[in-house]
């Protein structure tokens, strides 16, 4: 462990020389960090339902259980205060590396594998290509950990050990609950792995405890039906689906990562129709080298069908199976095909018979030299990520590709100096690591002028905006590159870069957007629109003092409130508080119509002069309000005022739902900009009401006249049911335990007396 620790910390040191911290940028500075401060603030309120700061305010638990949720470690970082979460992140990360390890060596253990081996095993996944160049997602490492704990269970259940079936029924429970999106992938290849486990070799499992087996297994999902049933609502409608046979041409691409070690999360090269990416398998200096050895020498053995199987999946548009719900450019189950690698090599280093053939070190050069060349020489990554030449590239990876050759030879044909086999992988993965931090830090970013550069000290290390404390009162608008600084700072944005996204809002983002700037993980709307802003209630504008966005946006009616290091608060002139109300409204056809018009018109301001209705409840709304006519934009001034002539006097978001005051000069519908999606419930002065769904996604109720409190309360959809299924498979889980316990107890009773006979 000490080792590991050691080897981690050393690799580390670009980033804690230029920050003093564990953190870069990409994804762990946009994203790991801030969505670890919102899971906080979330779970130290009691009610962990409804996350202001996501989007226009999401369901915490359908949108977090795939980042942070569910993962023990992020809990750990959750004991700490704010000022000092980020530096407990490299803590919890040193903890993940020796579970990993751990886990692994107990796999391994369990196959027969000697202890050395185990444990050199361990280091070679915990060190992996596919770990490092993986780590900076940090959510991403659970399944690794995960994972090797699932065919230890499987193991377990196949050699009718004591406590199998419970222990099978956990592992299915724990690869769920720490990343059902991973699960998918963990599953396919673990039914693999028993196919072949059962088919080519002696292993043998009786019709009935294959059936107990998949009933334990479903018992395992079900216990996670607290988390799966509120994912399932947020998700429902956008899971995409498919086999993606646009794979075939990365074949070169795939092939040089079995053989060298990645220094980032590489685009693929050769051809770029796309990316293809998260894909690192090489091993720290023993590569794949001596899993094809044992894999020539004992071509009949299950471990060489389960790995060639492997194989043909990765290297074929068959991989796409293993990315089900995700982007199919992606590689996520890379940590299961490491470990199909690691079996063979840990059984080739005990195996002391005879030494390495010279035809397979000559065979495997000169596939993995072609593979490498082909790769670089016509095209290494999107210039933008990398700034040096190709062939500056090539030359630098076809030399650590030759430095591990050379280490790998000794080590292969030494298989009794262990030592010598973990010297070389703890100086190869400093190496790695260390270039692999470097090239996503400050200190690099500004060396290629990239737009990324001076993310983290700018944003998070000087810690310019100071955290908010309060609860939502008005949204925020960051003039900044760090698109998550509503969830760093607790200043509900109408920016946000996440993966799980709610439908009800889609239509929103896509029609207001007046050059749709939105992506699948991304929403960047264009805010120098008075209309947009207005309508969603955005009472303050901070502009950060940033080289590349250092210009306010003329449209805006602005005013300087305040000034700190490194950013200037402006309040929002057309500021609306949350809870106004319309004269009059328009059917959501005409806006559609509106919106198809070349160039778009300014969408938004048509929202804030007439409430967009959905077709089925127009009726109700003409009760109240007048058919409106389409506006033109030097209205916008009238427009404004004429929304603040009825609005709340009172509002207060909390983390399951909000309170509102407002008094009513007749009875009306009052427009809040929250997502209309199941889980809300209306209150009007106590008294339950209906929420309609206006401004395409958005919520709306009928108030009478006079002085009220209103509240919105949210509960997950399926949270109840959920908790109730995920209830009675606990008690499912005591009878197993339960039961085999009584078993044991009988065997070893039967034992005793066996013994005194």
């Amino acid at each position: 462990m000490a080792l590991i620790v050691m080897t981690v910390a050393i690799g580390a040191l670009p980033l804690f020389v230029q920050y003093g911290d564990y953190i870069f940028c990409t994804d762990f500075v946009k994203q790991q960090i801030p969505f670890i401060f919102e899971t906080k603030r979330l779970l130290v309120s009691g009610l962990p339902f409804w996350s202001w700061n996501t989007y226009f305010g999401e369901n915490f638990i359908g949108s977090y259980s795939f980042y942070t949720l569910t993962s023990p470690f992020v809990w750990i970082n959750c004991l700490f205060p704010n000022d000092w979460l980020i530096h407990s992140i490299f803590f919890t990360l040193l903890l993940k590396y020796c579970c990993a390890f751990v886990t692994a060596a107990m796999y391994l253990r369990k196959m027969d594998v000697s202890e050395n081996s185990a444990c050199v095993g361990g280091l070679l996944y915990c060190f992996s290509s596919y770990t490092v160049c993986n780590s900076f997602y940090y959510h991403f490492f659970e399944p690794i950990i995960v994972f090797p704990l699932l065919l230890l269970s499987i193991e377990r259940y196949l050699r009718e050990d004591r406590y199998s079936s419970a222990g099978l029924l956990l592992a299915s429970f724990l690869v769920i609950f720490i990343n059902y999106y991973f699960a998918v992938a963990s599953f396919l290849a673990a039914l693999l792995y028993v196919g072949c486990r059962i088919i080519f070799s002696d292993a043998r499992i009786r019709l009935h405890r294959f059936m107990c087996a998949l009933l334990l297994v479903s018992a395992g999902i079900l216990l996670d039906a607290v988390v799966l049933l509120p994912t399932y609502y947020v998700m429902s409608g956008s899971i995409l689906t498919g086999l993606d046979f646009t794979a075939l041409p990365y074949f070169l691409e795939r092939m040089r990562n079995l053989f060298m070690p990645q220094i980032m999360e590489e685009p693929t090269s050769l051809f770029r129709l796309s990316s293809f990416t998260s894909s690192g398998l090489c091993l720290p200096v023993v590569g794949c080298l001596a899993a094809f050895v044992y894999c020539f020498r004992r071509p009949k053995d299950w471990c060489t069908v389960l790995l060639v199987m492997a194989l043909v999946a990765y290297l074929t548009p068959i991989n796409s199976v293993f990315t089900l719900f995700t982007n199919p450019e992606y590689t996520r189950w890379g940590y299961a095909l490491t470990l199909f690698i690691i079996l063979p090599t840990c059984r080739l280093l005990d195996d002391r018979s005879e030494n390495v053939e010279v035809w397979h070190m000559v065979l495997y050069v000169c596939v993995a030299v072609i593979c490498c060349v082909v790769s670089f020489v016509y095209g290494y990554g999107q210039k933008e990520m990398v700034g040096e030449s190709k062939e500056l590239v090539a030359l630098f990876y076809i030399s650590v590709f030759v430095i591990q050759l050379v280490l790998m030879s000794v080590c292969i044909r030494r298989r009794n100096d262990t030592k010598l086999l973990v010297a070389g992988i703890v100086v190869l993965v400093c190496v790695q690591t260390s270039i692999f931090h470097l090239k996503r830090s400050d200190w690099y970013f500004a060396k290629t002028d990239s737009p990324l550069k001076g993310m983290v000290k700018t944003y998070t290390t000087e810690n310019c905006l100071p955290y908010n404390e309060s609860d939502m009162q008005f949204r925020t608008w960051h003039n900044a590159r760090h698109i998550n600084l509503a969830l760093l700072k607790n200043r509900p944005g109408i920016e946000m870069h996440h993966s799980i996204m709610n439908n009800s809002v889609r239509r929103l983002i896509t029609t207001c957007d007046s050059v749709a700037r939105y992506h699948q993980v991304a929403f960047t709307p264009i805010c120098n629109l008075r209309s947009f802003c207005a309508l969603m209630s955005v009472g303050e504008y901070i502009e950060y003092d940033d080289t590349l966005q250092n210009e306010i946006h003329e449209g805006l009616l602005l005013d300087r409130k305040c000034m700190g290091n490194g950013y200037t608060v402006y309040e929002n002139i057309d500021f609306i508080p949350l809870g106004f109300t319309y004269d009059t409204y328009l059917p959501v056809h005409v806006l559609d119509s509106v919106n198809a018009l070349k160039p778009k018109r300014d969408v938004p301001l048509q929202m804030l002069a007439n409430i967009i209705v959905e077709q089925h409840d127009e009726a109700l709304f003409a009760k109240y309000l007048k058919y409106g006519n389409l506006v033109t934009e030097n209205l916008v001034d009238s427009i404004i005022q004429a929304r603040r002539k009825n609005v709340a006097n009172y509002f207060r978001g909390t983390t399951c739902g909000f309170m509102s005051k407002i008094r009513m000069l007749r009875e009306n519908v009052v427009f809040y900009s929250v997502p209309a999606i199941n889980g809300f419930t209306a209150y009007v002065d106590g008294n339950r009401t209906e929420i309609y769904e206006a401004n395409l996604g958005l919520s709306a109720i009928v108030v009478p006249e006079g002085d009220h409190e209103i509240e919105f309360r949210f509960i997950p959809p399926g949270l109840i049911l959920g908790a109730n299924i995920s209830l009675g498979m606990l008690f499912v889980v005591i009878g197993v335990f339960l039961y085999e316990r009584r078993i044991a107890r009988k065997e070893s009773n039967a034992k005793e007396l066996n013994e005194s006979k």
